[in-house]
């Protein structure tokens, strides 16, 4: 007889223990973790659900790339046309925002300005090309992390459109352009640069005690055990 399995497949061993990855799943053995392991769950984590995965339609080097985007600028009628570059540059940034929250020096008034503190707070500490001012048409708002995420962030995830801008693939040492006065991000370049900004997020958080402790907080407020 067939007994079903009650655990997902194993993705990890962390402190000598096997872990899927996913929160159902592995949430009765997530106490047993030390801090360090708490920090390689999390890492694994977001390797496998996001970095990696986006990587497929950001990374050049990657033997998908091609795949999810086949306009390259020649015209192609559906159904031999599909982008998906605007979709996941919406799940890019919706994660940046989610490293942002695992910043956050207090959890007693989540709100829509926190989120956007939560976005802006990664940004500008790991990413700080993309804190700068810029001048678009129709809109007063100069800084480009709030125009990224007012008609980026929150346009795309709950309208999946851009307001006063778009995402087209550039060369990597072009981080965006403006042209006719609207905002043009290259994905690929802010892919690059959230990739490196993660990374030394890591690094930080295992070799600074007080960025570890918040942390180690904001991992037992999003993952209680």
């Amino acid at each position: 007889m067939n007994v079903e399995k009650s655990m997902k497949e194993t993705h990890a061993i962390i402190d000598g223990m096997e872990f899927a990855l996913l929160y159902d799943y592995d949430r009765p053995k997530l106490h047993m973790l030390s801090d360090e392991g708490k920090i390689e769950w999390f890492r694994l984590r977001m390797m496998s659900l996001y970095i990696t995965p986006l990587g497929f339609i950001f990374d050049e080097s990657s033997d998908k790339f091609e795949m999810f985007n086949n306009d390259n600028m020649t015209t192609k009628m559906v159904p031999d046309f599909w982008a998906f570059n605007i979709t996941a540059f919406s799940a890019l940034l919706n994660g940046m925002e989610t490293f942002g929250a695992f910043m956050r020096p207090r959890f007693n008034n989540y709100n829509q300005k926190e989120n956007q503190e939560n976005f802006h707070r990664f940004l500008r500490r790991y990413m700080g090309e993309w804190d700068q001012e810029v001048i678009i048409s129709g809109s007063k708002e100069k800084k480009l992390w709030k125009i990224l995420w007012i008609n980026f962030r929150n346009c795309l995830a709950h309208g999946l459109r851009i307001k006063n801008g778009g995402v087209e693939n550039k060369k990597m040492e072009v981080p965006y352009e403006i042209i006719n006065g609207l905002v043009q991000v290259n994905p690929i370049r802010f892919y690059s640069d959230l990739k490196t900004g993660i990374k030394q997020y890591f690094f930080d958080i295992r070799f600074d005690d007080s960025k570890r402790k918040l942390f180690l907080k904001a991992f037992k407020y999003f993952f209680p055990y």
